[in-house]
């Protein structure tokens, strides 16, 4: 998305944003999965995972439009 974005460089929103990123996906997909084997009837599991697809992919939209720290501002 960077490449294409026009962006100085390729690299430097994945760095920044990746571990965020993960820990906020596992936070999100353990317990959401959980759920769905504990709780949700095998015929309303596709609906109850596409409904969750739904909320992570607006999530993940979300970071990526957060700012970027500047690579000046670092230490």
């Amino acid at each position: 998305m960077s490449l294409m974005e026009r962006q100085q460089s390729i690299t430097e929103e994945c760095r920044q944003k990746f571990m965020p990123t993960f820990a906020r996906s596992c936070l999100f997909w353990i317990p959401a999965q959980t759920l769905n084997f504990v709780l949700v009837p095998p015929k309303f599991r596709v609906v109850y995972v596409g409904s969750c697809a739904f909320a992570w992919v607006n999530i993940l939209c979300w970071v990526k439009r957060q700012k970027m720290l500047s690579s000046s501002s670092a230490p």
